[in-house]
This record gives structure tokens, sequence and C-alpha cells, in this order.
């Protein structure tokens, strides 16, 4: 009997161990190895803390279920954690849960969210938790029928190195009140628990307070109107990353239109991208409005928000027509009612397009979109402004599969790398086809770039992205195909998503006022500007040259 008691209180002990050692994993996965040894101490003793404790109240709840649901809870916790950071390199608060679970929900039925290894970090403690839930009740029997310390010894423990954990850490709540990069301080010391908790309670959560912290620019660009108004399209292609224009395979361009049309047109190979708590509905909110979004929370969902920066209402206002072009269901991220609200007209989505998709598909095909957007294109009777959304190249860069197939790329060997360049194969040739066949060219300016780097990291094809105090960036390419085909080649600064929205109206030449801390990226050589993300300030050159070194490092290692 003293050895069965024996064996099931090392199996708690292990158990303990491995939740542990699995917390203070998944921590230091998200706060990207920066732990120092302190950190790691204080984390070990908060998450015994709360071990304990949790195990305290499941032996006086007495059923195996409770374990059990605890078990799974705390599983899926950390699992549901681990993929929302590494897929979108963000945090997920409370508050984002409830608002973006139908988008949320919408990617993992797709498939869009990859597998990785580290999910299985959730499951370490696996083992040992099966093996106390077949032996529950023998040791629930034995810690009611024990003493005072079988009772209360863990209780005892965890209150202790709580209260240890308190007087060597920081206060979560000073940590919190810092800057932004102070939330990996928060979760080092504490956990991600801790920081949402805060995150919570701390700051105004309504939508008031959100709107609150979407503060405009204290600098005014001006533009004034012209007598020869340019039509402007802006194409936002999925999961263009800054490599793909120029990477080649086998000696073949990936991309050989655009590629050819980096030579020929203004090309910015590094222009950071926002892709924050909105995922990639950030990326249109930031440049459509030329703002910061926020950290914690979709922008874009944002109902009594009235888009004072909206470029698209100053071209409206301009006498443009103005439409937006997206393969997917307009409702996802609320594109639908969002662009309304920025002051476009119409926003077509795939069942306004109404072309035949693919069984098992998600949405419709490029191509379907682009030829769409050029019938709209013939029948303007005036001056337009385009903003089109692609998604066939979306993860996991399989959507182009049923349609299209590349025989350059064999999947035999990098299969994951082999379709994200079949899917941008595809892409070039639909950009090709419609800048080609696009109506009015003299009198059109046209922008091209990527939403956000794709899920892809490695040697062969290394993310144009780095760390800088705490704080993660990430890049992709931009073009700009001017009437009189300007050519420049930036070799020393970045743009941001910011630059867009100014550049677009200033080639127009339409009248407008806008709070921005973007630039004119037509301005070669002279953007000055520093670039805010997160509550600090990127220098242009300081950002060129850390991704340009981090895409070598990558490609060397």
């Amino acid at each position: 009997m003293h050895t069965s008691h024996s064996r099931i209180h090392w199996l708690w002990a292990a158990y303990a161990f491995a939740v542990i050692l699995k917390l203070i994993l998944f921590h230091t996965i998200l706060t990207s190895f920066t732990n120092n040894t302190g950190a790691i101490l204080s984390d070990m003793l908060f998450q015994f803390a709360f071990l304990g404790a949790m195990f305290t109240l499941l032996i006086k709840l007495r059923k195996r279920g409770f374990f059990l649901v605890f078990y799974f809870l705390e599983a899926l916790y950390v699992v549901v954690n681990l993929a929302y950071f590494l897929y979108f390199r963000n945090y997920l608060f409370f508050q984002q849960i409830s608002a973006n679970s139908s988008s949320a929900l919408t990617l993992v039925r797709n498939h869009a969210i990859p597998m990785r290894w580290e999910y299985l970090i959730g499951i370490l403690d696996l083992p040992f938790a099966v093996g106390i839930a077949s032996l529950w009740n023998q040791f629930r029997d034995d810690h009611q029928n024990g003493g005072i310390v079988v009772k209360y010894g863990v209780l005892i423990a965890s209150c202790a190195a709580f209260i240890i954990g308190i007087l060597i850490t920081p206060s979560p709540v000073h940590l919190r009140h810092e800057k932004f990069q102070a939330r990996e301080s928060v979760i080092s010391h504490y956990g991600l628990l801790t920081l949402t908790t805060l995150d919570l309670f701390s700051r105004d959560q309504s939508e008031k307070g959100f709107i609150a912290r979407l503060k405009l620019s204290d600098r005014t660009l001006e533009g004034s109107a012209k007598p020869d108004k340019k039509n402007v399209v802006i194409i936002q292609i999925e999961s263009m990353g800054a490599n793909v224009v120029n990477a080649v395979y086998k000696n073949k361009p990936v991309m050989p239109y655009l590629s050819s049309l980096s030579k020929h047109s203004v090309y910015y190979p590094f222009a950071m991208s926002y892709h924050k708590g909105g995922y990639t509905s950030d990326c249109e909110f930031s440049v459509i409005n030329s703002t910061e979004p926020l950290a914690d929370y979709m922008a874009i969902n944002l109902s009594s928000y009235n888009y004072p920066n909206a470029m698209a209402a100053r071209f409206l206002s301009n006498g443009y027509a103005t439409r937006a072009f997206h393969g997917n269901n307009g409702s996802f991220y609320n594109r639908i009612t969002a662009f309304s609200r920025m002051g476009y007209q119409n926003f077509y989505d795939k069942s306004d397009i109404n072309v035949f998709g693919y069984k098992g598909v998600w949405g419709i095909p490029d191509n379907e979109v682009f030829q769409f957007a050029l019938k709209k294109m013939r029948e303007e009777k005036g001056p337009f402004y385009y903003h089109i959304i692609s998604m066939t190249s979306h993860e996991p860069f399989d959507l182009a599969d049923p349609f299209y197939r590349n025989p350059l790329y064999d999947r035999s060997t990098n299969a994951y790398l082999m379709k994200y360049f079949n899917s941008f194969s595809y892409v070039d040739q639909c950009i090709s086809n419609f800048l080609e066949n696009m109506p009015d060219k003299t009198n059109t300016v046209v922008v091209i770039y990527g939403d956000h780097t794709p899920a892809l990291n490695n040697r062969y094809f290394p993310e144009a992205a780095f760390t800088c105090s705490n704080v993660y960036m990430v890049f992709v390419p931009l073009l700009i195909l001017t009437p009189d085909r300007q050519v420049y080649r930036e070799s020393n600064l970045a743009a941001s998503f910011l630059d867009i929205s100014p550049t677009m109206m200033k080639l127009a030449g339409i009248r407008f006022r806008l709070r921005t801390d973007g630039e004119d990226l037509m301005n070669f050589g002279g953007l000055t500007n520093a670039v805010p993300l997160s509550q600090l300030w990127f220098n242009r050159k300081f950002m060129f040259s850390n991704v340009t070194e981090a895409v070598r490092d990558k490609s060397e290692s």
C-alpha cells in the first residue's frame, strides 16, 4: 500500500514538473527566447503557485471529470495562443476572442493557419495526466484520509512560492504600464494570463476606449487639385513577402512578370506591414487610413468609428468612383461594412462576382476577380479609385491547385515552399493579364504590394523580418506604376503602409488634407519621417539595413 501511495505522489510530482516545463517553454516562445535566468525563476515560482492552488481545488471538488476539463482547457489555451502568436506575431487578448471568433474559425476551417511542431508543447504533460486520471479515486481517497501535511502541504508550498515570486519580481502592474515592449517582461515573469487579465482591467475596453487609442498624427499633409486627374488602382496581394518578387527556382524566376516590372517602375523592396490585432485587415486599415491599427483589437470592427483619415472618402469627395473587389465573403473581417464607412461606393465580393467556384476551395480565383474589375473599369465614365484584394495565394498555398499547377514546382521535397511558389506563379500571370488589358493605362496610377509575409522562414525562403526592442517587424514589396513610367529602385530606405495614401492622392492630383506620419514615396531618397510602431519610432534607414541583414543571415544559415 505504501508503495502504491509513493507511486501516486511521484506521478503528481512528475505531472507538476511537466506542466511547469510546458508553461515555461510556452512563455519562452511568446517572448522570442529573450527570457533571462531571473525571469525563468519567477515564471517557475508563479506557475508552481498557480498549479498548487488548482491542485487543491480539484481535490476538494473530488470528481475526476473536473481534472479532465482542467487539463483539456489548459492544453487548448497553450495550443491556441501558440498558433496565434506564431502566425500573427501578436498576443491573443480576451476582447479579440469574441470580436474575431468567426473570422478565426474560418481561417482554421480552411487550413489557413499551418501546423507547427511547437503545438506539441501543449500536450507535453499528457502521459502524466493520463496516469493521474486513471488513478484518480485512489489518490483522492489518500489525500482526504491523510494528515495535515498531505492535505495542505501543496497549498502551503504554493503560497510560499507566490510570496517569494512577489518579493523577487517587479510588480506586473508597473511592468504593464511601461511601454509596449514591457508586455514581454510581464509574460516572461508572470505568464500570458497575467498580461491579458491586466489588459482587460487596466484599460478602457469599450468601443469608445479603442477609438480613443486610434490617435491621428499631429503632422498634416496637403495636396491641391490638378486639372488632369489620374485614376488609381491599388492591388493588394495575399502573403506576398518581400523576397518572392525576385525569387528564382532552378534558374527561373518565380514571378517573371513582376520581377521585370520591378526594374521598370518605382520599386521599394521593403515596405513595413502593419499586421497586429486585426490580422490581415490591419493592412487595409493602415493603407486606407494612413493610421497605425490597434494591437489588441480589430480596428476595422469598430462600428462607431467614422474613419476621419480615409483615403477613399477623399477620392469620393473629388468626384471619383470608389470601388473595392475581393474573392472572399464581404462579411469576413467586417470588410463590407467598414469599407462603406470609409467611403467606398461598392465592395464587390464573391457573391457579386458570381462565377463558378471550386468545391472545397476557399474563395474564388484571383483571375476572376481581376477580370470582373476590368469589366467595371471599362464601364466607368469618369475618374475611378479601385482597391483589389487578392486571395488565391493565401495559406495553406493550395487554393490554386484545382486550376493551376506549374510542373516546375515538384512537391516531392520542400512541399510547402513549392506550393507557395506555385501560388505566386499563378498570381504573377493574373497581374500580367490584368495590367496588360487595363484600359486608359496612360492616365492610371497603379500600386502593388503584399499584405504581409508568409508563414515561411528558412534558408530557402527567409522571411523579410526582424525584431528590435521586442517589436517584430515584417516587410513586403511595393511597386508603383506611374502614367509616365518613372523608374526608381530604393536601396537605402524602407517604406511603410502609412506612405501609400498620401502618395496615391498626390499622384492622382486631387485636393486633400491628411493627418499622417506617412510620406510621399515619389520623393526619391528624401524620406526623413520615422515610422511609428507599437509606441516606438523607427528610422527608415535603420529598418532597411536591418531587414536586409536579417534576410542575408537567414539565407546563409
